[in-house]
């Protein structure tokens, strides 16, 4: 398993963790957390898209 996978696995892992951390702690949180938990979380999935586009298009050439 390459570098890069794993590294893909791991901001997965954390997106998993985050999106159940914010599910249990929803009704407790304060509105900062409610603010920047989703952020967060959307933006590790933007890298990980990013990530996977990017080692296509270093493949095809």
């Amino acid at each position: 398993m390459s570098t890069d996978k794993i590294n893909r696995a791991i901001l997965l892992a954390m997106v998993v963790i985050g999106a159940v951390a914010y599910g249990l702690l929803y009704s407790h949180a304060s509105i900062v957390f409610r603010l920047l938990v989703p952020l967060a979380l959307i933006i590790l999935v933007v890298l990980i898209v990013r990530d996977v586009i990017k080692d296509q298009d270093s493949r095809k050439r």
